[in-house]
C-alpha cells in the first residue's frame, strides 16, 4: 500500500469500517512510513478533541433569527408576478421585440451556414468536373522504344503455348517441396497435354 491509498482509507480505518485485509495492509504501511503514522496520530488527536468539546445547544432565538434571514434571502430571489397594466403591455412589446431580434440573429446565422454549405457543394462539383475534363499527366507519358527492342503487337503473346494452369501446378508442386517419381511426372504431363 502506498501513501495515496492510505489517505483514501484513513477515515474508514479510524472508524473501524475497513475489512481485515485492508486494515492489515494499513498497519503494515504504518510500520514502514513515519509520515503516514504522524498523519494518523494527528487525525486521532483531532477527533478526540472534537469528541471532548462540549458544544452548547443554541437557544430558541437563534433558530428564529436564522429562519427569518433565510426567508429574507429567499424573498429577494423570488420575483412577483406582474399585474396587467398599461406599463406591462409596453413591457410585453419590448420583450417581443427582443425575441424578434434573437430570432433575426438565429435566422441570419442559419442562412450564412446554408450559403457556405452551398458554396462548398458547388465548388466541389466544379472542381470534380475540372479534374474529369483534364486527363492525368501520368497517362501522357510516352514510352521510347530503343532500336534493339522488338515490338510485339497486342494480338500476339509472348508465349504461344502458354497454359497457366498446367505451368502453375508444376511450379507450385516444386515450390512446396513435392518430390514425385519421374513416372508420375510424365503421366501428369501427358494428362495435362
Amino acid at each position: 500500500m502506498d501513501c495515496k491509498e492510505f489517505e483514501n482509507h484513513l477515515q474508514d480505518y479510524l472508524d473501524n469500517d475497513t475489512s481485515a485485509s485492508i486494515a492489515q495492509a494499513i498497519e503494515e504501511h504504518l510500520n514502514q512510513c513515519t509520515a503516514c503514522r504522524c498523519e494518523l496520530d494527528a487525525y486521532k488527536k483531532t477527533s478526540l478533541l472534537v469528541q471532548l468539546r462540549n458544544v452548547p445547544q443554541p437557544d430558541e432565538s437563534y433558530w428564529e433569527k436564522t429562519f427569518d434571514s433565510i426567508q429574507a434571502k429567499m424573498a429577494a430571489s423570488i420575483l412577483e408576478m406582474p399585474t396587467k397594466t398599461t406599463a406591462d403591455s409596453n413591457n410585453k412589446v419590448d420583450n417581443f421585440s427582443l425575441v424578434r431580434k434573437q430570432n433575426w440573429t438565429k435566422r441570419i446565422s442559419y442562412f450564412i451556414s446554408v450559403a457556405a454549405m452551398m458554396i462548398f457543394i458547388v465548388a466541389g462539383y466544379w472542381w470534380s468536373n475540372l479534374i474529369a475534363d483534364k486527363p492525368d499527366e501520368e497517362f501522357n507519358t510516352v514510352i521510347v522504344v530503343e532500336p534493339g527492342w522488338r515490338v510485339i503487337p497486342g494480338s500476339q503473346t509472348m508465349h504461344e503455348n502458354f497454359e497457366p494452369d498446367a505451368d502453375f501446378s508444376r511450379f507450385s508442386g516444386a515450390a512446396m517441396g513435392v518430390i514425385s517419381p519421374v513416372s508420375q511426372g510424365l503421366q501428369a504431363e501427358a494428362f495435362i497435354k
